[in-house]
């Protein structure tokens, strides 16, 4: 809320205190009821003013959790490249047979292991969806290709996985869709 916002809000919470000309009549019933009309005025206008000041502190506390959830975006997104890189390494190393390669695979294995544990903890989440439906949300289309195995629409291969932090999408998945022939 801004600046002016606030001396509107201020203004307002000075008329509350400030009675309205109250017509002056010598029956007191009269006078009664402009009296609790006044009363109840001011009491809406009460009530008002906290919901809007509960709205603004809720809204607020809102806005400082998410800058603290989403603070390591930045940082994520360039985490992720690196954790893309580890599987790029496993994926080739997998059809080893050389002994040496085999403990070179399982170190990799390991750290993948890790900083899947890591990112979750972070609330970070890979985005892989082979045989699922294409959603423009989280995938990017980057290719179709016929198929006969696969329904329209269907997810055929992921080249590069996807992440959300949160509720929010930190990078989308290329994919490539089937297309019905």
């Amino acid at each position: 809320m801004n600046d002016s916002t606030w001396q509107d809000k201020v203004n307002k919470a000075q008329d509350i205190t400030e009675p309205q000309e109250a017509v002056v009549n010598d029956e007191p019933e009269v006078a009664e009821n402009n009296l609790q009309q006044e009363l109840d005025r001011i009491k809406n206008q009460m009530l008002s003013i906290a919901a809007e000041y509960d709205n603004y502190r809720k809204r607020v506390a809102k806005e400082i959790e998410d800058t603290h959830k989403y603070a390591v975006t930045k940082f994520a997104t360039d985490v992720v490249d690196v954790f893309e890189n580890l599987y790029r390494a496993q994926a080739s190393l997998t059809s080893a047979s050389d002994e040496s390669l085999k403990s070179v695979l399982d170190g990799i294995e390991l750290t993948i292991k890790s900083m899947t544990d890591m990112l979750a903890k972070h609330q970070i989440k890979r985005i892989f969806a082979n045989g699922e439906a294409f959603d423009p949300n989280v995938h990017e289309a980057i290719s179709k290709i016929a198929s006969a195995e696969h329904n329209d629409g269907i997810v055929v291969d992921t080249i590069r996985a996807g992440y959300t932090i949160g509720d929010r999408l930190l990078r989308s998945a290329l994919v490539i869709v089937a297309q019905s022939n």
